[in-house]
């Protein structure tokens, strides 16, 4: 099993970029964070039987 030893914020990464974006809805001022990456593949699965997305949570370091 891994351990994270410590967890930095990037100033100027390569991979994934943080953003703000600031928009309105109905005339009221909103902020959403969002990010910005690279081409990647992506797949969202559906569970008949629970009636739910399966989600899988991976660290690749």
């Amino acid at each position: 099993m891994y351990k994270i030893e410590r967890v930095q914020t990037l100033k100027e990464p390569n991979f994934v970029k943080p953003i703000l974006i600031n928009y309105s809805a109905k005339g009221i001022s909103r902020k959403w964070e969002a990010v910005v990456t690279h081409d990647s593949v992506a797949i969202l699965l559906w569970h008949r039987e629970k009636d739910a997305f399966v989600l899988v949570k991976q660290l690749r370091a």
